[in-house]
């Protein structure tokens, strides 16, 4: 069986999104309005929360770096204060939960 591609949404439909964001609708219901799946959605209101309406618009395009420091103390603050992620991703403008998610989870099979 062929495996199936993601489908990739373009700087319009993100900012379409932003949109909807902005006028205070959630994930589910601008899923449902802009008839893209709802994870992808979550995946861009997370994005819209820590970077705002340009690093949602401009995902994917570029990737970014952070230090070392920023990488420890973003685990230190989930893993060890129970911050939630979303906040944490907004606190230290961390636009992709996956890297987050990698942070802590080598935070806690390293230890600091």
């Amino acid at each position: 069986m062929p495996r199936r591609k993601k489908a990739r949404y373009g700087r319009e439909m993100r900012a379409r999104a932003a949109d909807l964001f902005e006028a205070g609708l959630g994930f589910e219901l601008a899923a449902k309005r802009l008839d893209v799946p709802a994870p992808a959605v979550r995946k861009w209101l997370c994005a819209y929360r820590a970077t705002g309406r340009k690093g949602l618009i401009g995902m994917g395009e570029s990737r970014r770096t952070y230090d070392m420091e920023t990488k420890l103390a973003v685990a230190r603050a989930v893993v060890d204060e129970g911050m939630p992620r979303s906040e944490a991703m907004a606190r230290f403008g961390i636009a992709a939960a996956t890297s987050l998610d990698r942070w802590c989870r080598l935070y806690r099979e390293g230890g600091p």
